[in-house]
């Protein structure tokens, strides 16, 4: 077995596996005028058993939590299964689950022995119940729906029951299908491009053919396919962030890896049969737009066009993989993708995102600074610097070999501070925000540009525990700071706002709580050859240096400004199946300041009153309980009248999303601002605490050790960071 040190193995910013595509990967590359021909048996082949053995060896011994093969794994892995292929509880039947759930604790002890044919028994009925209810929905679209009777949809079936029985699934598909039909009518209604009453039958023609596509993957799909997707039930039984590759899907984990490269700049992961968007790259076109109608994190692709004209083609329900390549392109050419807002998960409203494809500027991903003014609240107006880091990153082949000019955010920090210091600023804000991670080093490097000498985080790596401390006594700034973050900021943007809170160095302030994601994967090779695949394994986990895990509880602000984000049901570790559990260590010994705790009441007070009576934060409160609203609506419309209204008042949702300073009562506007994009009221309001914290507490720093107490970076730190992948 090879162990290949990857960027995961030293950083804190892994990215979920391309492989969340198999997960729900149910739908078609190409259009089917019909119902697809019944396929022939799927069986394993000796590789998936080897594989199988190799797997249920390596999980127990190199996973960070050391969990044995048992039942409780073989459990979970049989509902990820199941899941996987049905996630919204409407192609199986209760009987079929019934069948199949007394081999619910025995698939450890097949998997170990490298008998996966469970796996493909559970198929041969998938294919068959999706072939029943495609030949249903194909006959029952060509029938009228009352669109006037007063009733609703329970669309959130993730946890709901499979259909007793062959009437109440039936009545569950038509309320599905009244659904599908509903929607695409109003969305159709309310478009400024649709000329006339929407064609109801040609809708209706479009969702059958959706349903075929669907049909026509699963009977498409060979072995490999079913025996990825049951390995990855496996891995996933241990924690969301570990997967199975077979072979034949590295070149598209790769790809989907480098989508930055030549296409949009974004991270996706599969979720409920859609390309979710889980952060946009610094620096790639999706990130550098600033138009009102721009991808959001969370978003959910679910068509794809090419060219301004280019006819939309249905994603939904596609492997991962092949949206990828949808929409990877030619530099300079355009995309155009139909996309369900994170803001409003019921589907009643979609935009349409055209993006030019191009590579990701790499000045762009760097750290860059700017002076904003804020009064405090004696009418004083202080110059403030901002330092917005995207992501923690580093030359590390330049900087493991010696040279001196090499790239870092540490190093892009210090610049940015000295220029400030020139500037004359009074204060800094170090903006995490949206900051997904990235170089452990430069995490910790980062950290003591603030703080003398001192530990910053620590490291568990099966039962050691290694603290990396700042080595260097020297302090780049030692004024008044400020941390900003929100539920995007994860792994090495945790460790900093952690280190220098735990420090009583600055003060956080943000969404309720960041990511929590403490974990960190590194790539193991199932053999030698490479034949049978690799997993990508959770080995190691970060804490701070009060002991305490950064792992689902993120790291918690002094003082919540809530964005958009802390209302969106699907981000946070938190809200993961199989999450590692939150865990401590022992502490480390330090030496934290007071100074902020002392004020910090006072800062609290004074910034809740001034959110209280500002009328732009009064309208971006009214915001975000419409976006909780929406997102805790577990029942839809099936009346057109209703759906409209619905969709309607989303369809406002997003237009104040772009501008939250509109007069609820329908008053005028005011004048808009000059700087493009929407006003960022979260940063306007840190940035007055921050002003009000250089009148109350001007010096905030921790005592300095005493002499000849500087800590040297350990020798296996060293050697660690030599490594290359």
């Amino acid at each position: 077995m090879t162990n290949l040190h990857t960027d995961w193995r030293r950083s804190t910013g892994a990215r979920r596996s391309g492989l969340r595509a198999l997960a729900c990967a149910l739908a078609a590359l190409c259009a089917t005028s019909g119902a697809a021909p019944t396929a022939a048996p799927l069986a394993p082949k000796p590789q998936h058993g080897e594989a199988a053995r190799q797997m249920a060896r390596i999980l127990p011994r190199e996973h960070i939590l050391r969990l044995p093969m048992s039942d409780e794994v073989s459990a979970r892995a049989w509902t990820n299964y199941f899941n996987m292929l049905d996630f919204e509880h409407v192609v199986f039947l209760q009987s079929d689950i019934e069948r199949f759930r007394g081999s619910a604790t025995e698939l450890d002890d097949k998997l170990t022995e490298g008998d996966i044919s469970f796996a493909f028994e559970v198929m041969e009925v998938y294919r068959a119940r999706l072939r029943d209810r495609v030949d249903y929905a194909t006959s029952r679209l060509k029938k009228p729906f009352d669109l006037n009777r007063a009733e609703t949809f329970a669309w959130k079936r993730k946890d709901a029951p499979w259909p007793e029985s062959k009437a109440a699934w039936d009545e569950l598909w038509r309320q599905r299908l009244q659904n599908d039909l509903v929607g695409r009518l109003v969305a159709a209604q309310l478009s400024a491009r649709t000329n006339g009453p929407p064609d109801a039958s040609a809708i209706a023609e479009s969702i059958a053919k959706q349903y075929q596509r669907r049909l026509s993957i699963v009977t498409d799909n060979d072995g490999d396919w079913v025996a990825q997707m049951y390995l990855s039930a496996f891995t996933r039984a241990y924690d969301p962030h570990t997967d199975y590759m077979s072979p034949s899907s590295a070149e598209d984990f790769n790809i989907e890896m480098k989508l930055s490269l030549i296409g949009i700049g974004a991270e996706l992961s599969s979720e409920d049969g859609a390309a979710k968007i889980n952060r946009l790259i610094p620096g790639g076109p999706a990130a550098r737009d600033t138009r009102d109608i721009h991808l959001m994190p969370g978003d959910k692709i679910v068509a794809v066009g090419q060219g301004r004209t280019g006819e939309m083609v249905d994603t939904l329900h596609w492997p991962l993989n092949k949206v990828v390549r949808l929409i990877r392109g030619e530099k300079g050419t355009v995309v155009r993708l139909t996309v369900i807002p994170q803001s409003d998960p019921t589907g009643t409203a979609t935009k349409i995102v055209d993006l030019v494809r191009d590579e990701v500027k790499l000045e762009e991903q760097a750290v860059k600074s700017s002076v904003e003014n804020a009064v405090d609240s004696g009418g004083q107006n202080r110059r403030v610097g901002v330092i917005k880091v995207p992501a923690f990153y580093a030359d590390m082949k330049a900087g493991a070999s010696g040279k001196g000019d090499f790239r870092s955010v540490s190093r892009d920090v210090a610049a940015a501070i000295e220029k400030l210091r020139e500037e004359r600023v009074e204060a800094i804000a170090l903006d995490l925000r949206g900051n997904g991670g990235g170089a452990l080093i430069e995490a910790v490097r980062t950290t003591g540009l603030f703080i003398p000498v001192g530990p910053v985080v620590q490291v568990k790596e099966g039962f050691r525990v290694r603290m990396l401390p700042d080595a260097d006594p020297s302090v780049a700034y030692d004024g008044p700071l400020m941390v900003l973050v929100n539920r995007l900021s994860a792994s090495a943007s945790e460790i900093v706002a952690g280190a220098l809170q735990d420090y009583g160095r600055a003060l956080v302030v943000g969404d309720s709580k960041t990511h929590g994601k403490g974990s960190v994967q590194t790539i193991l090779e199932l053999d030698r050859e490479g034949k049978l695949g690799q997993i990508k394994i959770t080995n190691a986990s970060y804490f701070r240096i009060t002991g305490s895990s950064t792992q689902l509880r993120g790291i918690t602000p002094d003082i919540v400004i809530s964005s958009p984000f802390d209302f969106y049901p699907d981000l946070g570790e938190d809200r993961q199946p199989n999450a590692i559990p939150w865990s401590r260590v022992a502490p480390v010994p330090y030496t934290a300041a007071t100074g902020l705790a002392k004020v910090l009441p006072e800062l609290t007070a004074a910034s809740v009153k001034r959110r209280s009576t500002d009328p732009r934060f009064v309208a971006y409160a009214r915001l975000l309980k419409r976006i909780e609203d929406i997102n805790r609506m577990n029942e839809l419309p099936l009346g057109i009248e209703e759906r409209r209204r619905l969709a309607e008042s989303d369809k406002e949702l997003n237009e104040l999303q772009r501008d939250p300073e509109e007069d609820d009562d329908g008053g005028t506007r005011p004048e808009p601002k000059k700087k493009a994009g929407q006003p960022d009221l979260v940063l306007e309001e840190s940035l007055r605490i921050l002003a009000e914290t250089v009148l109350l507490q001007p010096a905030v720093m921790p005592p300095p050790p005493p002499a000849g107490k500087a800590v040297p970076m350990p020798q296996w730190l060293q050697e660690w960071l030599r490594e290359t992948p």
